[in-house]
């Protein structure tokens, strides 16, 4: 491995696999990187909604409330992978807002456009990889199953995973320093704190999320 492929192993402030939250995590280890790599992504994808959430969130808080945005996931998933050596490093792309419309309806006008959606790229096999976690089983099948959408949500392991490509506006941007880019804001409008659990009930209702989270 390269030494500039050595640093997407690295722990940072906000990417903090060694926290004792990450501990006895439900993964099968397996011979194969691509194997492992795959159940990393599916713990990630499916364990937690996509929802609002802060961006100055650290990977063990976003881990501890079991939901996030799609930066939160892809720190996560990037953290993750790291813990198990395998390198991961989170990417950008700008999108047109209405991708998060069957998600946010009329709320969608109050985002920025374009608005950058955050996802992961692994190293598996000397070969960076696309992934992206952000989008959930559930939330798939309530609000873009129906829309006949022509992407999925599974990963092999192997094939770049792109979704959203109706909407692509730019290229797809490497982020090289997490903690850098995390506390400059990422590009993105950052969601009112006050806001966010009205807007996440709103969210989680929609997709059957609330019968898990809201007690």
């Amino acid at each position: 491995m390269s030494e500039n492929n050595k640093m997407f192993l690295n722990e940072t402030y906000y990417c903090d696999f060694n926290n004792p939250v990450f501990e006895n995590l439900p993964i099968n280890l397996s011979k194969s990187i691509s194997s492992t790599a795959v159940e990393i992504f599916n713990f990630v994808r499916d364990s937690l909604p996509l929802c609002a959430d802060a961006i100055k969130v650290k990977a063990s808080e976003t881990m501890r409330k079991k939901y996030g945005a799609c930066w939160n996931k892809a720190l996560l998933l990037a953290a993750i992978s790291r813990k198990y050596s395998i390198p991961g490093r989170i990417v950008k792309r700008p999108l047109n807002k209405n991708f998060l419309k069957p998600l946010l309806g009329n709320d969608v006008f109050f985002i920025n456009n374009p608005y950058y959606h955050y996802f992961v790229q692994m190293l598996i096999d000397g070969q960076w990889t696309y992934a992206d976690p952000s989008l959930d089983s559930k939330s798939f099948d309530a609000l873009y199953r129906p829309l006949n959408v022509a992407w999925g949500i599974k990963w092999d392991g192997k094939s770049d995973h792109i979704i959203h490509n109706e909407n692509i506006l730019g290229p797809i941007e490497v982020i090289d320093d997490i903690d850098q880019a995390f506390n400059s804001g990422l590009g993105n409008r950052s969601t009112p704190g006050y806001l966010i659990n009205i807007l996440n009930k709103k969210y989680w209702k929609k997709t059957g999320w609330d019968k898990v989270l809201i007690k």
